[in-house]
């Protein structure tokens, strides 16, 4: 099986990757997506996630692992809560989590969107089939994700902006992010960029 190469490390010795939801989406996934430098060379990309096996994808013999990948949208609504992979399956749990970026005090703006996942065998449905890997998927913001939003900021009592299209941060507007935007990353408006973090679990083993 062909794995994926691993993502070159620029950390100094003795520092840890350990990003918040707003790093990952606004620090990494967005400047990915508009071809700027990333704070870090940490996170590889692997193109054909569909093939791999948790314990395959990079990070795994740390515990946990970061990467990028482009993933078709769904053709409707439905159908995105499995997704083949490797010897089993990757199956959605929860709700659809949104991640904001916090400024000027209580401040928020919507610039993307967490979905949970876990693991499972490709096994005759049973409880046993479900692993301890988690994975926790990483898009930007669109406007169709404003209603989730608005129901967080009335939990939270803060202020919610209209997201752009590609997760738009203060200072950029939506038509200069669009411009700026990565050709291979927006190549086909169905394909969408993301950003992963895994994770194996007590109930987990390190290979299969």
């Amino acid at each position: 099986m062909e794995r994926p190469a691993q993502a070159p490390r620029q950390l100094p010795p003795g520092f840890r990757f350990h990003p918040t939801d707003e790093e990952l989406v606004v620090q990494y996934l967005r400047r990915k997506v508009l071809a700027r430098p990333l704070p870090a060379a940490v996170i590889p990309v692997v193109h054909d996630v569909a093939r791999l096996d948790p314990w395959d994808l990079p990070g795994a013999s740390e515990g946990e692992g970061y990467f990028f990948s482009l993933r078709r949208a769904p053709a409707t609504g439905r159908g995105g809560r499995r997704r083949r992979a490797g010897s089993g399956y990757w199956k959605t749990t929860g709700k659809e989590t949104p991640v904001f970026l916090h400024y000027g005090g209580r401040r928020q703006l919507l610039v993307g969107v967490k979905t949970a996942l876990t693991f499972h065998r490709s096994e005759p449905s049973s409880s046993s089939s479900r692993t301890g890997w988690v994975m926790h998927e990483y898009r930007l913001a669109v406007p169709g994700d404003l209603a989730m939003a608005e129901q967080r900021k009335n939990a939270n009592h803060g202020r919610v902006a209209e997201p752009g299209g590609v997760g738009r941060v203060p200072g950029l507007s939506e038509e200069q992010a669009k411009k700026q935007a990565k050709p291979g990353w927006r190549r086909e408006n169905s394909w969408k960029p993301h950003l992963h973090r895994t994770r194996r679990g007590a109930a987990a083993a390190p290979g299969r």
